[in-house]
């Protein structure tokens, strides 16, 4: 059972808790619910790296990528 206030369900209602697997299921990288659920609850949410200083080197200069979708 998930803690208090916390949700240790992927998309399909599985536990995956990571302090008791050594890698992600499978299905991380390929099933389209569980892309879905990151995109839901952690590219929408967070700031993502996506690049490095260097490649905007001048006053001005900007990355636009589209990550997630978003």
């Amino acid at each position: 059972m998930p803690g208090p206030g916390k949700n240790n369900l992927d998309a399909t209602g599985d536990d995956v808790r990571l302090s008791q697997n050594l890698s992600l299921d499978p299905r991380c990288y390929w099933d389209n619910s569980f892309f879905e659920l990151e995109v839901k609850t952690l590219f929408r949410h967070s700031w993502v790296s996506i690049g490095r200083f260097d490649q905007v080197p001048n006053q001005g200069d900007y990355l636009a990528l589209e990550v997630a979708r978003i």
